[in-house]
């Protein structure tokens, strides 16, 4: 995060820069806390995603969502939605990495696909806030091959690891 720049400077970004730019151009765009929006709106964005995501033999439990919700996002250093033309339609949350205070991790982020370029411009918002809060890294969780893909489009460089993922219930 020291080295990545919002701006999104050269051609590598071009992409990126036109659709943020067209995104806001079209949606009139606020984000605020999740505290400050009816938790039923929250739970609807999840139904929506659930419904709408890619279920390319993934594994998803949006039980795991609805449970943050319900606990008001415990746990969390920051939880944020993402409001567009008046409407949740997604939101961010996370927080500093165990043991690595200049680390952030970006765990949660999802919206319901209901605006083209929506997950473009919820993981925008994620990294610029995460850049500001002074992060020096940034881990975004572990990801099938599809939003791996997705997330790297950021970043000039990267770096990868394998991340096994348990709970307990």
């Amino acid at each position: 995060m020291i080295s990545w720049n919002p701006d999104l400077p050269g051609r590598h970004f071009k992409e990126l820069r036109n659709a943020l730019s067209k995104f806001n151009r079209e949606h009139q765009v606020k984000v605020i806390p999740t505290s400050e929006l009816d938790k039923k709106d929250l739970h609807d964005v999840v139904d929506r995603w659930f419904v709408s995501r890619d279920k390319d033999g993934i594994v998803v439990l949006p039980g795991r969502y609805h449970n943050m919700i319900n606990n008001n996002f415990g746990g969390t250093e920051s939880s944020r939605v993402m409001l567009v033309d008046d409407k949740s339609v997604g939101f961010n949350a996370g927080w500093e990495t165990p043991n690595n205070s200049s680390e952030w991790s970006a765990s949660i982020g999802i919206h319901d696909y209901s605006v083209h370029d929506l997950g473009v411009a919820l993981m925008y918002e994620d990294l610029v806030w995460i850049k500001n809060a002074g992060y020096k890294t940034c881990d975004l969780e572990g990801s099938d091959p599809q939003a791996l893909r997705f997330k790297t489009q950021f970043f000039n460089e990267f770096k990868t690891y394998k991340t096994y993922t348990f709970y307990v219930k």
